[in-house]
C-alpha cells in the first residue's frame, strides 16, 4: 500500500489517488465478471460433453446387435470419449488457471478497496486539520486587526502630540501671551 505524506499531498492529489483506486477496482470487477461468464460457458461445455459421453455409454450398453455392429459402435464411442476426455482435461486445466487469475484479481480488488478506505480516512483527517488551521487563521486575523487598530490609534495620538509640540515650538509668543494674560488677569 502506498504511504501518503499529508504535509506534501494536496486534497486534489488525494482525490486523484482515490479516483485511480476506484477505477482500478471497477476494472477488476469487469474482468471478474468476464472470467465468471467464461467459467460458466466452460462448465456448460463440460456438462454437454459429460452428457454426450453418458449417452454414448448408454447406447453402447443397450446395443444387442451383432458383434461387428457392437465392435464398430464401441470403437466409435471410445474414440469420441477419448477426444472429449482430452477436451475436458484441457478445459479443466484452463479453468484452474482462470480460477487462480480470478483469485488474484479478487485480492487486488480487496487491496484497492482497503487502500481507498485508508485514503478516505486520511482525506477526512486532512479536511479536519484544514478546518482547524482555517479557524486558527481566522482567530489570528481578528487579533491582527485589533493590533492594527491599536497601532493606528497610537500613531494618531503620537501625530497629534507631535503636531501640538511643533505648533507650540513654532509659536512660543502665543504661549507667552497666554501666560501674560493669565498673570495680569485679563483672561477671556
Amino acid at each position: 500500500m502506498q504511504k501518503i505524506n499529508l504535509k506534501k499531498t494536496t486534497k486534489e492529489q488525494m482525490l486523484n489517488m482515490l479516483e485511480t483506486a476506484w477505477q482500478a477496482n471497477a476494472g477488476a470487477n469487469e474482468e471478474i465478471a468476464a472470467l465468471s461468464k467464461r467459467i460458466e460457458e466452460q462448465n456448460d461445455a463440460l456438462a454437454k460433453c459429460v452428457a454426450e459421453k453418458n449417452e454414448l455409454r448408454d447406447q453402447a450398453r443397450d446395443a444387442t446387435g451383432n458383434a461387428e455392429y457392437w465392435h464398430g459402435r464401441f470403437n466409435n464411442a471410445f474414440n469420441v470419449t477419448e477426444v472429449q476426455r482430452q477436451r475436458i482435461k484441457e478445459d479443466a486445466d484452463e479453468l484452474r488457471r482462470e480460477r487462480v487469475n480470478v483469485e488474484t484479481m479478487t485480492n487486488q480488488r480487496n487491496a484497492a478497496i482497503a487502500e481507498s478506505k485508508d485514503l478516505r480516512i486520511k482525506l477526512a483527517d486532512t479536511e479536519a486539520a484544514l478546518g482547524r488551521a482555517n479557524a486558527e487563521v481566522s482567530r489570528l486575523t481578528v487579533g491582527c486587526r485589533q493590533v492594527e487598530e491599536e497601532r493606528d490609534y497610537m500613531h494618531q495620538q503620537w501625530s497629534n502630540a507631535k503636531w501640538d509640540a511643533n505648533y507650540a515650538e513654532a509659536h512660543p509668543w502665543r504661549n507667552l501671551w497666554a501666560w501674560v494674560k493669565r498673570k495680569l488677569g485679563c483672561a477671556e
